[in-house]
């Protein structure tokens, strides 16, 4: 799993901005549309930070935080450290024990702390381009497709369903649509080449 600060920052500034608003709106109308994607939330907070002082790092994968002297001290893959009074982390709490010291990692409430023992899950994605005359007419953009008959949400048992809007040629060329298609999937099964090489079939 890829932990990077431009993640975390995204994460935790969309849901500090935008949880209400988008929640109540959600429930009451379903899955909304974002033109050109859901990383133009990303960039549009970034384009925020950076027109009010603020500085946005992208492309860094958070490997390690420590605690010194009242401030967090964040390492990343690249051997560039950068210090904070707050650090929003949106790693899974089973990550949290690789990129913590010990020591910080110890002062979790046991509750969390057992959290880390449970199973991952992720998701599969496959990403398609398809022409538009392929598609029939007034195609949903968001379906949800369940396979099990128990309504089960387990892998291979669902698949979430995001299309382009035929007018967002931000994400398409003109006659084109992309299609997004993810299950969830059990980590555990997926952990060797040869695993995922035949399960992605």
């Amino acid at each position: 799993m890829k932990r990077t600060l431009q993640g975390t920052l995204a994460t935790a500034l969309f849901a500090a901005s935008l949880r209400n608003k988008t929640l109540k709106s959600k429930s009451r109308e379903g899955a909304f549309y974002v033109k050109g994607g859901l990383y133009q939330v990303a960039e549009r907070l970034q384009t925020y930070i950076e027109n009010h002082g603020g500085k946005a790092i992208k492309g860094r994968e958070a490997v390690r935080i420590e605690r010194k002297d009242n401030r967090w001290i964040i390492h990343d893959h690249r051997d560039n450290s950068y210090d904070a009074f707050h650090v929003v982390c949106n790693v899974p709490v089973q990550n949290l024990g690789t990129i913590l010291d010990e020591d910080v990692y110890m002062k979790l409430t046991p509750k969390l702390r057992a959290k880390a023992k449970l199973p991952q899950w992720g998701t599969y994605t496959m990403y398609l381009a398809v022409k538009e005359e392929d598609l029939p007419n007034n195609l949903s953009l968001f379906q949800q497709i369940l396979l099990s008959e128990q309504g089960d949400m387990t892998e291979a048992e669902h698949i979430f369903v995001s299309i382009s809007h035929p007018n967002d040629e931000k994400r398409a060329p003109k006659g084109y649509r992309t299609i997004t298609a993810s299950t969830h999937i059990e980590l555990n099964k997926w952990q060797t080449k040869e695993a995922y090489d035949a399960k992605k079939q």
